[in-house]
């Protein structure tokens, strides 16, 4: 596919609210593109005057050892960012061992491509079994952080949309003790904010009880899933409307700048209307809101992170059809 050059006056608030903010995904449906592919797209990306909007490329721990074939692909000067996928789990005892399997990947890949590649993030899903038991929940985290103590990285924990918000805080209020014990800002949560199925699409009153959650707790966040576009639409290929990413951080930012109720945020969520959303070169305007570009930045770097993709193409389009980039 071919890219189109990018407007040359993309306002600084645009820039500001996009940039790093996709992770690449292109292993992962509805893309589900065979390595070669994804790893040469991000690669080709990391290369595109559009490549300030992205961040990492977005690796299951099981298969970080096929990367060595691309050592000649990715030899640059500035070492690739990946965000690694810890093995799936279902119980306490299966994410205990799920864990030690994730660091003997990340260790081995620090050790044979270390050169060329980093670990920007690890992801890992809390069973939701887990997650709503109090002690196996404070037992899962304990060993998690134990595990990667040695890593530089972040550490994001998926936690399900059908866990209550009371569970969120729970778990992000244990998430940041642990990091506060090591004087470090090491721990995200993620919430998964589509698929390609509608039982997988968590309505908008479950995204903004999670937003509020990380928001009252002082935690991070990023999203995966169902982000292609921009703004919320219907979709005739899964049948639902699915979330844009211009509406969960934009209304996270707004949420957490004006102590938004969860009716207020859920609002934000559902609005279909691309003028709903304004930038211009000092601020982002949300409907009657707005917030200074200065805000935006640090919002996003201590709040609304990024979100994983399996297109970096389709973000891109929609925003051009909206005159942002």
């Amino acid at each position: 596919m071919s890219i189109s050059t990018p407007n040359p006056a993309i306002s600084d608030t645009v820039r500001t609210f996009l940039a790093g903010i996709v992770d690449y995904a292109g292993l992962f449906p509805p893309a589900s593109l065979n390595l070669d592919n994804a790893i040469r797209n991000f690669a080709r990306y990391r290369r595109h005057e559009d490549s300030w909007m992205l961040s990492s490329f977005v690796c299951p721990a099981s298969r970080l050892v096929e990367l060595e074939a691309y050592r000649d692909l990715l030899t640059a000067e500035e070492r690739h960012p990946f965000s690694v996928l810890g093995v799936p789990s279902s119980s306490l005892e299966e994410w205990t061992t799920a864990t030690m399997k994730l660091r003997d990947a990340l260790e081995a890949f620090h050790t044979s491509m270390g050169e060329i590649a980093s670990t920007r993030a690890v992801e890992v899903k809390l069973p939701l079994a887990v997650a709503l038991d109090a002690g196996e929940r404070r037992e899962a985290v304990r060993t998690l952080l134990d595990v990667l103590s040695g890593g530089s990285f972040d550490i994001f924990v998926e936690i399900s949309p059908a866990a209550d918000a009371s569970a969120v805080r729970d778990l992000a209020h244990e998430l940041l003790e642990r990091d506060r014990e090591r004087s470090t800002a090491r721990t995200a949560l993620k919430i998964r904010t589509g698929g390609v199925t509608p039982p997988e699409i968590p309505d908008a009153d479950s995204v903004a009880a999670f937003i509020l959650a990380c928001r009252d707790t002082g935690i991070r966040f990023k999203a995966t899933a169902g982000l292609h576009h921009p703004l919320r639409h219907f979709s005739k290929t899964v049948g639902d409307r699915m979330h844009g990413f211009l509406n969960v951080f934009a209304g996270a930012m707004a949420a957490a700048e004006y102590d938004l109720s969860r009716g207020e945020l859920r609002e934000i969520f559902e609005t279909e209307q691309a003028d709903y959303f304004v930038f211009t070169d000092t601020r982002l305007e949300i409907g009657e809101l707005n917030i200074d570009r200065k805000r935006v930045q640090v919002l996003r770097q201590e709040f609304a992170t990024s979100f994983g993709s399996c297109s970096f193409d389709e973000p891109r389009d929609d925003l051009r059809s909206m005159g942002l980039l």
